[in-house]
């Protein structure tokens, strides 16, 4: 006959349990299956897959780990590849959102040349492929340069892409204006890493997102032909807009000079003669940075689009 469980095995079984299902649902995938040996016919694993977890990524990243981490880094995985002398490398960064995936490749991606045969979200071309699915942002590299190569890279990120759940779309990308906005340039933040190529406003965590809180940004195109960035910030609720929105007044860049300043908005110009100009409405901060005209503000006029998830709960 068989034994019942004693109650505190069935306990740690229960917890064991529950740890493994949060790893999986905070994470995306605590595993990766990595395609296997011939996935087109002669490539052969080189090595073992690696695993960096958690800060472990700064031993794989030579500078520039901090971003992977304000967007929200779990863990990545690396699988090379070697055929008659010639190597890819597939790199596939598990993060814990779909959020966070599409803040990271957006970043990385720059301006998109998507490639025929990939129906994810994806560009590159003969020595790179970066790619972007559910929760996993992902590289093909190709270490021997040859363009001949670039039909075996497609085949790769397929191969890996077809591992990867596929999750809801990202609504905060629907949110910006869409009078005047330039195609290709919308971008997520969530800290200071992701707005420094942007605008620098001031030390640190200006915005005080903390890595938390998540932003969407575009360029537009203003009533005088002029560009700019258009910035909107979506915290928890109005207390915290609010005190973000003071902390930034107080401790704006010393190169920026406040030129007009109400209640809940104010005007900066910077030393090269242009402006930004920041409003906060309800729970959204709203800004317009690297303007060249004082008055080209959607910021002023614009309703708030309304409040994201403070957390990576999606």
């Amino acid at each position: 006959m068989v034994k019942q469980f004693q109650p505190w095995i069935r306990r740690t079984l229960l917890i064991t349990f529950l740890v493994i299902v949060v790893v999986g649902a905070v994470g995306g995938q605590a595993h990766f299956e990595p395609p296997a040996s011939g996935f087109v016919s002669g490539w052969e694993k080189s090595e073992d897959m690696l695993t960096f977890v958690g800060h472990d990524l700064y031993a794989h990243i030579n500078g520039g780990a901090e971003l992977y981490h304000e967007f929200g880094f779990d863990r990545l995985f690396v699988q090379r590849y070697q055929k008659a002398g010639e190597e890819l490398s597939l790199e596939v960064y598990m993060m814990s959102s779909p959020r966070s995936a599409l803040g990271l490749y957006l970043m990385k991606a720059g301006e998109e040349e998507p490639l025929a045969g990939i129906p994810q979200r994806n560009t590159g071309g003969p020595s790179q492929i970066t790619a972007v699915k559910g929760n996993a942002f992902i590289k093909v590299n190709n270490f021997t340069f040859a363009d001949s190569l670039l039909p075996t890279m497609v085949s790769l990120a397929n191969a890996a892409l077809d591992r990867i759940p596929q999750e809801q779309p990202v609504e905060l990308l629907d949110r910006l204006p869409k009078d005047g906005f330039q195609s290709g340039t919308v971008r997520l933040i969530r800290g200071p890493y992701a707005l420094a190529p942007i605008v620098t406003l001031g030390q640190g965590d200006v915005l005080q997102m903390a890595g938390r809180i998540w932003g969407v940004l575009g360029r537009y195109t203003d009533q005088y032909d002029s560009t700019f960035t258009h910035i909107e910030v979506y915290y928890p609720d109005p207390e915290r807009a609010g005190a973000a929105f003071n902390h930034l007044m107080q401790n704006l860049d010393e190169y920026l000079t406040i030129v007009d300043k109400e209640p809940r908005s104010f005007t900066y110009s910077d030393w090269q003669d242009r402006f930004g100009h920041v409003t906060v409405q309800d729970s959204v901060m709203l800004l317009n940075v690297n303007m060249f005209k004082q008055d080209s503000r959607i910021a002023g006029d614009t309703e708030a689009t309304g409040v994201a998830d403070s957390t990576e709960s999606d």
